[in-house]
């Protein structure tokens, strides 16, 4: 069937990890975030609230100009720097200390955690058989509930060895990892498409 062939493509699977990766990064992150505020940093509800509805803001802001940037240079560069800058933005946050750095930071992160979401199914749709574009995208959202129900539970044990500073390692490294696939995969389809 149409709908199988497009699961073999290595292009489709390729970015059901992709996304997998990237919520992967999302749910250990951002559930620990709101802790490490409440535990470590002492804020009050209102200001967690604040500062967490920052990566959801600048995410707004954000996704539809990667949209439109990933419909004029390709979709994989966009993801590629996606990718990089949610590692890079992720390390940062260990050294942001006051309360401006992190708001800072957490502004920077939502500009591409939540941004390149729709570049990826964006993707996958460019790469599906024509007629299964809505089962290559509901697959892709089943692979990243998959790995991002499971993410917070790994990220939860480290939080417990030695807190947030561990959340942060292994969301920056997953998301450096997820860098490398999409920059793999973006030299790997330009060869095969020339």
């Amino acid at each position: 069937s149409k709908t199988l062939q497009s699961l073999k493509k290595i292009e489709v699977i390729t970015l059901v990890i992709l996304h997998a990766v990237r919520q992967s990064v999302h749910s250990a992150f951002t559930v620990y975030l709101l802790i490490y505020l409440k535990e470590y940093l002492d804020f009050s509800p209102v200001k967690i609230g604040f500062y967490f509805s920052l990566i959801g803001i600048s995410g707004i802001i954000f996704t539809p100009i990667w949209g439109s940037v990933s419909d004029k240079v390709g979709r994989f560069p966009i993801i590629t720097l996606g990718m990089f800058l949610t590692s890079l933005f992720i390390f940062l946050i260990k050294f942001g200390t006051n309360d401006f750095a992190l708001l800072v930071l957490l502004l920077l992160l939502g500009c591409v955690l939540f941004a390149i979401i729709p570049v990826i199914a964006a993707a996958a749709m460019d790469f599906t058989v024509k007629g299964t574009e809505g089962t290559s995208v509901s697959l892709l959202f089943t692979g990243g509930a998959v790995l991002g129900s499971l993410s917070p539970i790994v990220a939860g044990y480290l939080y417990d060895l030695d807190g947030f500073d561990n959340v942060i390692i292994l969301t920056s490294l997953l998301a450096l990892i997820g860098a490398f696939i999409s920059l793999a995969g973006w030299i790997f389809f330009k060869k095969q498409s020339n």
